[in-house]
């Protein structure tokens, strides 16, 4: 008897959002970003009501570095990624990946058969970028791709980049293979990019520096610091985004924070330290709505995948991580 050929799985489809924008940023508390007091105006005033508020995102750490890799990863944190990985130490050789995927250990390089969502996006026909802000070489100084310190510790320039806001250097399935080098540029292609859709990723992960970013002490003297300068960096910047014609066709911005500032002394203390909120902007997401779920940047992930019709990878895929995918496709029940 003749053996029939099993069928190729189906290729991942995504839904009505085919451009995804991810702006990372670091929040100086719930309130200074989202507050009656708000600290950036652009965001609460302008951005807001155009937009869906996720009113209880919870980063997973204060830390930058952990947070990101878990919004393009779904690995946990570390001790090492807690402490920020000035070095990509590599993980010891006991480590193991348990059955959902989830690297065991301390350390900051992920061994190249651990996927990320760029890794995903490479098997399948979207594409990714990522952009960040004053990334040069540390010996020339020059504008330079995929940048980390890869034996050396790293020694940012105050106010410039840093390999902490950079989660895609962390993964030798992107950096071995040369993906890291070809899709994780300097900011100043951004622009150029945008100018098109056939020239806009489907997936665009974008990080300021760290003064624009928002981290307090990071900026210039006399100059704007903390939540007022990332609130004049998104002024400048999300008009290219929500202008272009890949966002006007099928976009959707998401405006996120991957890191808490240490309090301000004499501020008064949040509720919820690492409560730092989030803003979903697309004609597919309410105006004005709040989404009160509990999300955190598994939840970033695992809505992400679900808008290209991917699986879901390590913490993404658990039962407790909420999604807030469903009303952007169009289904009714979010949250879930």
């Amino acid at each position: 008897m003749r053996k029939l050929r099993t069928p190729p799985p189906p290729k991942p489809e995504a839904g009505r959002i085919k451009h995804v924008f991810v702006i990372s940023l670091v929040s100086s508390g719930y309130q200074a970003t989202f507050g009656k007091a708000s600290a950036m105006p652009y965001l609460s005033g302008t951005l807001m009501p155009q937009g869906t508020l996720l009113s209880n995102y919870e980063v997973l750490d204060q830390a930058t570095t952990p947070n990101g890799i878990a919004a393009i990863s779904g690995q946990p944190p570390n001790k090492a990624t807690k402490e920020g990985c000035p070095v990509f130490e590599a993980f010891p050789s006991s480590s193991k990946t348990t059955g959902a995927g989830i690297v065991t250990g301390d350390g900051c390089a992920y061994q190249v058969e651990i996927q990320n969502l760029a890794t995903q996006f490479e098997t399948v026909p979207f594409t990714w970028h990522a952009y960040m802000e004053g990334m040069v070489s540390p010996t020339t100084g020059e504008p330079e791709n995929c940048v980390y310190p890869a034996t050396e510790p790293e020694v940012p320039v105050v106010g410039g980049y840093s390999a902490q806001l950079n989660p895609f250097a962390n993964f030798h399935s992107l950096l071995d293979l040369g993906a890291c080098a070809t899709n994780d540029e300097p900011i100043t292609a951004l622009k150029k990019d945008l100018k098109s859709e056939k020239n806009t990723a489907n997936y665009s992960y974008i990080s300021p520096d760290l003064c624009s970013a928002g981290v307090t002490g990071q900026c210039p003297e006399g100059a704007p610091t903390g939540a007022a300068a990332a609130d004049a960096w998104l002024e400048e910047t999300v008009p290219l985004i929500v202008e272009s014609p890949a966002f006007k066709k099928d976009g959707l911005l998401i405006i996120t924070f991957n890191g808490v500032n240490a309090p301000e002394p004499g501020a008064p203390k949040e509720a919820k330290p690492l409560k730092t909120g989030a803003l979903l902007v697309s004609q597919f997401a309410a105006p004005g709505a709040t989404d009160p779920a509990p999300y955190n940047p598994y939840s970033l992930l695992r809505s992400t995948e679900e808008l290209f019709g991917l699986g879901q990878l390590a913490k993404a895929a658990d039962p407790k991580t909420k999604s807030f995918a469903q009303p952007l496709l169009g289904e009714e029940d979010g949250g879930d």
